[in-house]
């Protein structure tokens, strides 16, 4: 499936994306949390990533999203907004907003750019002696550990999904 892209965006058109770069700054009315005091420079390009594994996480729940049928009433909280897709139940749609800006948290902590791939994250110290002399760099560990921050969410934002029943990673059954 392809996406109409408009370059005043930082994700094409009709991807979903969960928060927005002031929901990283800003204390959330819902849940009193500030995320960040300031924002990385590519915190748009981070949420748009961190949507993308929380979307990936949540592929096989069942939960109301937009539209609405006709004749319902939308609530009136939509912490991700009312876009096509977009979770329905305010304690859903903020628990995507939260594991979105929790992943966000995590990847500007360790200074983690996802876009970046696998080869464009710094290399990890293992030993250094006095100055002018050998260093080691942590490779097999390192690798594994920057593989799994670039493609998988994180723990955090996971115990968020599931604490809003989300994130269940099985097929709804009757």
């Amino acid at each position: 499936m392809s996406y109409p892209y408009n370059p005043s965006l930082p994700y094409p058109v009709g991807m979903l994306v969960y928060a927005q770069v002031s929901d990283l700054t800003s204390v959330s009315p819902t849940t009193g949390i500030q995320w960040m005091s300031a924002a990385p420079a590519n915190a748009a390009a981070l949420i748009r990533r961190a949507s993308n594994l929380v979307t990936e996480a949540t592929e096989q729940d069942t939960y109301y999203a937009y539209p609405l049928p006709a004749g319902q009433i939308a609530p009136d909280i939509a912490p991700c907004g009312t876009a096509q897709g977009m979770p329905v139940l305010p304690y859903q749609a903020q628990a995507f907003q939260d594991a979105t800006c929790q992943q966000v948290v995590e990847w500007a902590t360790a200074g983690v750019d996802p876009d970046a791939g696998l080869i464009g994250q710094p290399q990890v110290i293992g030993q250094q002696s006095v100055p002018g002399g050998a260093v080691t760099y942590v490779a097999d560990q390192t690798q594994d550990w920057q593989q799994m921050s670039v493609d998988c969410l994180c723990a955090a934002s996971w115990r968020i999904l599931r604490n809003a029943g989300l994130a269940i990673n099985r097929p709804y059954t009757l």
